[in-house]
């Protein structure tokens, strides 16, 4: 098998878990009531989710796919740090749990995306 079908197999499986958290962009009564809690509004739903789905998306891209990762990893500290400090502090392992997955993809596609920002930054100096 070559490396970019494997590689292409192993992404799509990342795809499912981020997209089965798109139940906050839907009108779910716990939904609704968790980020009243957070105090933040709806408004934080919406854009949580759509910074998720957008991160689902790019995961199965193999050239974006580290960077994706490596943005995911961000929004799951900012969920670990909010159910330590607002939720239910048990349930940050959740979070915790997809962020070490997302590491684990972002360092298997370092070289890719160091290859993408090189191009970019290439671009920027014209």
């Amino acid at each position: 098998m070559t490396r970019g079908r494997s590689a292409r197999g192993r992404d799509r499986r990342w795809l499912s878990p981020a997209l089965t958290r798109q139940r906050k962009n839907l009108e779910e009564k716990s939904a609704v009531e968790t980020f009243t809690e957070i105090g933040w509004g709806q408004w934080f739903r919406y854009a949580t989710g759509a910074v998720e789905a957008a991160g689902a998306i790019a995961l199965v891209i193999p050239r974006l796919a580290g960077l994706a990762a490596a943005g995911l990893i961000g929004l799951m500290g900012g969920a670990v740090l909010t159910q330590i400090l607002v939720l239910e502090p048990a349930w940050a392992l959740l979070p915790a749990a997809y962020a070490a997955v997302f590491a684990a993809v972002a360092w298997d596609r370092r070289a890719e995306s160091r290859r993408v920002l090189r191009s970019l930054r290439g671009r920027a100096g014209r």
